[in-house]
C-alpha cells in the first residue's frame, strides 16, 4: 500500500471515534475537543516542518545591489516626478490640517461630537502625513547608508 501525503494527514489528524456511552445530542467534557484539536495541530506543524526540512538547504550565490543612478538617462525626469509627488502630498496634509481644524472647531462649538472627532481626524492624519513626507528621504536613504 503506498501512503501518499493526504493520506498521512488523514491518519494522524482523524478525530477519535465517539464513545458510545455519550448520546448524539449530549455534549463531551470539556477539555476534549481542544486536546484533539492540539493534537491534530500538533501533527500538521510537525508535517510542515518534515517537509521544509527535509527539502534541504538550497545553495546559491549571495546577491549584491548598489542603488545608483549614474547613467539612467530619465534619471532627472524621475527626480522630478518624485519631487512634484512630495510636494503634492504635502499640500493634501496641509489641505488636511486646515480643514480639518475648520471642521473640529465648528463642530466642538455646535455640538457636533462625532464631526468633531472626524475634523480631530483629519488634523491628526494631515500631521502625520507631513511627518512622513518630510522624513521619507532620510528613511530611505539611512536604509541604504546614503549621505
Amino acid at each position: 500500500m503506498t501512503l501518499t501525503w493526504n493520506h498521512l494527514i488523514r491518519r494522524l489528524t482523524r478525530k477519535p471515534a465517539r464513545r458510545p456511552d455519550t448520546a448524539p445530542g449530549a455534549r463531551a467534557s470539556a477539555g476534549s475537543g481542544g486536546a484533539g484539536r492540539l493534537r491534530r495541530t500538533a501533527a500538521a506543524g510537525a508535517l510542515v516542518a518534515l517537509g521544509l526540512f527535509a527539502a534541504g538547504p538550497a545553495w546559491a550565490d549571495p546577491v549584491t545591489v548598489t542603488p545608483t543612478a549614474n547613467g539612467l538617462t530619465f534619471g532627472p525626469t524621475i527626480q522630478n516626478l518624485l519631487n512634484w509627488t512630495a510636494q503634492g502630498a504635502l499640500w493634501a496634509s496641509l489641505a488636511s490640517i486646515l480643514i480639518g481644524a475648520g471642521v473640529w472647531g465648528l463642530s466642538k462649538h455646535f455640538g457636533n461630537y462625532g464631526g468633531a472627532h472626524k475634523g480631530l481626524q483629519l488634523v491628526i492624519g494631515g500631521a502625520v502625513g507631513a511627518l512622513v513626507v518630510a522624513t521619507a528621504p532620510a528613511i530611505v536613504n539611512s536604509m541604504f547608508g546614503g549621505a
